[in-house]
């Protein structure tokens, strides 16, 4: 079972994004890297929510029990896959236009601190 919470940015000017412009989508995260980068300080992994005009993000700490070898009887949960799970059964989001970003730690990693 997936019990993170997902956090959220709030950025309304979001809202009026077309994501096919993809200049724009870009331009919004590099002018609130910062907000991103103090609000996601966990490397959590990122989307672009424009229905609702936020940055959201999770990071995963979900393990299922499943035996992966005799040594281990746990698997864990990636990011991706646990937030995405919660989003299809969260009724806020799982109809909202939303973009993937990737973690915050490669978000940025081509432009360097």
């Amino acid at each position: 079972m997936i019990n993170d919470t997902i956090k959220v940015l709030d950025l309304p000017s979001i809202q009026s994004l077309n994501p096919i412009n993809k200049n724009d989508v870009v331009r919004v995260l590099f002018e609130k890297r910062k907000e991103i980068e103090e609000t996601f300080k966990d490397d959590e992994y990122l989307k672009m929510d424009l229905t609702h005009g936020e940055i959201i993000g999770l990071k995963s700490t979900a393990e299922l029990d499943i035996p992966v070898n005799k040594d281990i009887n746990k698997l864990k949960v990636g990011d991706r896959p646990a937030f995405n799970y919660l989003i299809e059964r969260n009724d806020r989001y799982k109809n909202a236009e939303i973009i993937d970003l990737g973690n915050v730690g490669v978000l940025f990693k081509e432009t360097g601190k």
